[in-house]
């Protein structure tokens, strides 16, 4: 038979093992978002400097500018 001790110590160390385990999944559930962050930031911060024709409306594009515009001069 457990002493009233042994129980309380038994129980502690569920509760503590269960709330580590917790804590590990919060912490890599905020690596994995932050990876996500960065990844989906970086992406999209070197696609504007890539040289590509545009197919159409995009965030990026600057309209009024001219910046798509042939010179025939250079050509």
């Amino acid at each position: 038979m457990m002493t009233p001790l042994d129980i309380i110590l038994e129980v502690n160390q569920t509760v503590c093992g269960h709330w580590m385990r917790a804590t590990c999944a919060g912490f890599s559930l905020v690596e994995t978002l932050a990876q996500r962050q960065r990844h989906f930031v970086c992406g999209y911060a070197h696609a504007r400097f890539r040289d590509s024709i545009p197919n159409g409306a995009d965030w990026f594009d600057h309209y009024g500018h001219r910046s798509h515009d042939v010179n025939v001069e250079q050509v």
